[in-house]
């Protein structure tokens, strides 16, 4: 998957799986994105299933079955967001809890389960539901999304924004270090590697106008940006970032 186009948005899915900061980092529709992993997942599966060679071994296959658990936590959170129907499988990926754990809660009565005509067989936690969201949050297995912008202006760090709405964070890093400068800069402008964050950010904040590279919301590749505002982001997810 990674010498795909696509990788990119793989990427995207696994962030927003881990630590629910990715709308923070790309404004591309997320809903997309997840959708086209799945799309992707699926025709793999139904090249295993048609017998085409695609010459995986077992460890390949273990692989794949990580990534499909991974977009379907990413689009769990995504439907729980969107106030979307949960299904049980995934309010198993929500809360960490077993299936048959889920549908004993709903039997006590601290969750409601409910059916829709277009899948008659299946069970859904209660969709929308303030209560079901409540429960859902409440179990040891659920990631909270953070607070990305600190609103009270404490604990923060100022970083620039590109006019896409990504800021210089620490995924920009590039395999010598973070790239800053605009090519044909000249002084502290210069284009130029830097290998600490921290110093990468002053050097930004020097510059008459902040270039940086990072890479590509949807393919992956590299590509400098300009900031064109700063603001503040919670200092909590840039060390989170860099760990």
């Amino acid at each position: 998957i990674q010498q795909t186009p696509i990788y990119g948005d793989f990427y995207v899915a696994f962030r927003f799986a881990m630590d629910r900061t990715i709308n923070n980092l790309f404004t591309a529709d997320l809903g997309d994105i997840l959708h086209l992993c799945i799309g992707y997942l699926r025709r793999i599966n139904v090249a295993e299933e048609m017998e085409i060679n695609l010459d995986f071994n077992v460890s390949d296959s273990r692989a794949l079955k990580r990534i499909e658990r991974m977009v379907d936590t990413a689009y769990a959170y995504y439907c729980l967001d969107e106030g979307e129907r949960i299904s049980l499988a995934q309010g198993y990926l929500l809360t960490g809890l077993g299936i048959q754990s889920i549908r004993n809660a709903a039997s006590k009565g601290e969750i409601a389960l409910v059916k829709f005509e277009d899948k008659p067989d299946d069970a859904f936690i209660v969709d929308a539901s303030k209560e079901s969201i409540a429960w859902i949050k409440s179990r040891k297995g659920y990631r909270h999304k953070p607070d990305t912008i600190d609103t009270d202006g404490k604990n923060v760090v100022r970083v620039p924004f590109a006019s896409d709405g990504t800021f210089f964070s620490p995924d920009c890093r590039m395999t010598k270090g973070f790239q800053i400068g605009s090519r044909n800069g000249k002084g502290e402008n210069r284009q130029r590697y830097v290998s600490d964050y921290w110093q990468a950010l002053n050097n930004l904040e020097a510059m008459e106008s902040p270039h940086w590279r990072r890479p590509s919301k949807t393919r992956g590749i590299p590509g400098t940006v300009t900031g064109r505002r700063w603001g503040n982001v919670s200092k909590t997810i840039i060390l989170k970032l860099l760990s």
